[in-house]
């Protein structure tokens, strides 16, 4: 009888001891559908940071590529939203940036470059600008991305044009 009681305790110990030590996480959802199984230990405007369980080292990922983390408390934080590119006629879903850091993680689907000229002797810069703009929006959307990331932006006065170049990329 003894020795049941002595073995009772020590089961309900081992079995205290292995609940306890379940540790809970939070989960990482991507905008490509990705989870990601960690703790979270800080959310910015640009990055989330976690560590795998089990692990010390910090991982850091792009917030752009986050469409919400599951905190194991049962809040839910919502980041990103996924921008669909069906076709050409999604073009004004592209998004424009100069920040390297916006495309971190993202893939690359090409280069991309559009030039506009003066329509007529009044053409101010400013409609030429908007119509490279455009141009460089729907090239970008044909090849089903949603950022581009602008790598030259030049308006010659002398040559009569706008001419911007960029890297398409998507998820």
């Amino acid at each position: 009888m003894k020795k049941t009681v002595t073995l009772l305790a020590v089961l309900c110990a081992v079995a205290h001891t292995s609940f306890a030590q379940e540790v809970k996480t939070d989960k990482i959802v991507k905008l490509n559908g990705e989870t990601v199984s960690a703790k979270v230990t800080s959310v910015t405007d640009r990055d989330v940071s976690f560590v795998y369980p089990g692990e010390e080292a910090v991982n850091v990922i792009s917030a752009n590529q986050v469409k919400e983390i599951d905190f194991a408390s049962g809040r839910v934080q919502t980041l990103a939203t996924r921008v669909e590119i069906h076709s050409e006629e999604d073009w004004g879903k592209v998004v424009i940036t100069t920040i390297e850091s916006d495309v971190k993680g993202l893939v690359s689907k090409g280069d991309v470059v559009a030039a506009a000229i003066p329509m007529t002797a009044f053409s101010s810069q400013a409609n030429m600008d908007a119509r490279a703009t455009e141009k460089l929006k729907r090239k970008a959307a044909k090849l089903g991305a949603h950022m581009i990331l602008l790598t030259g932006d030049q308006a010659s006065i002398l040559a009569g044009k706008t001419v911007k170049k960029g890297v398409a990329y998507s998820y």
